[in-house]
């Protein structure tokens, strides 16, 4: 088949889905072409995949007419992080109530998110979603970009986005090369039962090898997120659970105590930055930009900011009758996000480092920031709106719910 569209979408994840909802409803055509099925979420089914979600990323879904429906589901927020060192045995803590907030994230499970995101877009009259299907071929020929599927669709656009992950398609073909760095380290992501009530508390622990993570689920349960050395998490993986369980609650050592795990999935971690978010007609959002450690839980954030961003620009260039994929837009994205993205990578790049050092001195210097930062009010609000995402050049959906959020309301 012979398509024509305003913009094509390639990827069908979070941050895909999230751009495409941003457009719903506005004149312009819109086709997501999603590598999976289109399929729906299940209240039985647990999703081993969870996203921390911050201040900024819930504005911007309850602005896509979605965070209600999210809602329904499973969600659990996190009222306070807390953040210790093994080799220190310092903790640091931030508190919504310090700063006059009802919570400052909520752990979501991302098959829920995708699936209300695909809710909003098959009821938009603009947008089509096709599934089981992936961008094979994509090349600019003066004014648009020629697309072929692997199913065999031809497509023609005057947009094409990437937002198809961090072996992104979309990013080879258009030749924007991106610099790579292996962390030599794997997360493990299991989902936990606790013998402790986790207290909606975003609970992390730095260990030699590599930090993990306890995040609190709706139904009492915890996610862990044990990013380990590659040696380390090899072994890991290949305990029986007893064992795993042993090794869990001798290096969190913390209030949680483990009882029981769920199959554990494991990924390597990278950190990788494409040299330019845009080419000709082209530009690139999320993790087809930008990946990162997750130990800051930042990465869906960053990539929602992306979506929010561009749709931004977008719009106001179409209302404007001006090209929306011209290099006047797609440069003032590229200005816009990789900047900000660009020191976000480069600061949790530089914490994973500093929590990696093992010299006395190195670990002194963390034993005296970490108190620092506990005792200083000022510095620890700064970071929490730094975290949540209530400061910095954001979209305007990213805002929009900036001032209730300190009204203490809770979800």
């Amino acid at each position: 088949m012979t398509y024509k569209a305003d913009v094509v979408v390639a990827g069908g994840g979070i941050v895909g889905s999230a751009f495409a909802a941003a457009l719903a409803d506005s004149s312009l055509t819109v086709r997501l072409i999603s590598t999976g099925e289109d399929r729906r979420w299940q209240s039985g089914v647990h999703d081993t995949r969870v996203s921390a979600i911050n201040l900024a990323s819930e504005s911007i879904l309850s602005a896509l007419g979605v965070w209600d429906d999210i809602v329904s589901r499973r969600i659990s927020p996190f009222r306070e992080i807390e953040v210790s060192d093994s080799a220190t045995g310092r903790e640091l803590c931030f508190d919504a109530a310090d700063s006059g907030l009802a919570h400052l994230g909520h752990i979501i499970e991302n098959s829920a998110m995708i699936d209300a995101l695909h809710q909003r877009l098959n009821n938009s009259r603009n947008i089509t979603i096709t599934c089981n299907d992936r961008i094979h071929e994509a090349s600019y020929e003066a004014p648009l970009i020629h697309i072929a599927t692997e199913k065999g669709d031809l497509i023609t656009t005057r947009l094409l986005v990437g937002a198809d992950g961090a072996a992104s398609t979309v990013r080879t073909l258009m030749n924007i090369p991106s610099r790579f760095h292996a962390y030599e380290q794997i997360a493990l992501v299991s989902t936990v039962t606790t013998s402790q009530s986790h207290c909606e508390i975003a609970r992390q622990r730095f260990l030699s090898s590599g930090p993990l993570a306890f995040l609190p689920l709706a139904d009492g349960r915890c996610s862990i997120v044990w990013s380990a050395d590659n040696a380390v998490a090899n072994e890991l993986q290949s305990m029986n659970d007893e064992r795993f369980l042993n090794a869990l609650n001798t290096a969190f050592s913390g209030s949680l105590q483990a009882t029981a795990a769920t199959p554990r999935r494991a990924f390597p971690l990278e950190q990788q930055h494409a040299s330019s978010y845009c080419g000709r007609r082209t530009a690139l959002m999320g993790d087809a930009a930008h990946t990162m450690h997750p130990l800051a839980g930042l990465g869906v954030n960053l990539g929602l900011l992306d979506a929010a961003s561009l749709a931004e620009i977008v719009l106001d260039h179409g209302a404007c009758g001006r090209d929306i994929g011209g290099h006047s837009a797609l440069r003032a994205y590229e200005r816009w996000r990789k900047s900000d993205n660009t020191l976000t990578l480069a600061t949790v790049d530089a914490l994973h480092r500093f929590f990696r050092q093992s010299h006395p001195l190195a670990t002194q210097l963390r034993a005296a920031g970490v108190s620092f930062c506990q005792r200083n009010r000022w510095l620890n609000s700064l970071i929490i709106e730094r975290a949540t995402g209530l400061s910095g050049d954001l979209p305007r959906i990213a805002k929009a719910s900036k001032a209730a959020t300190y009204n203490g309301r809770s979800t």
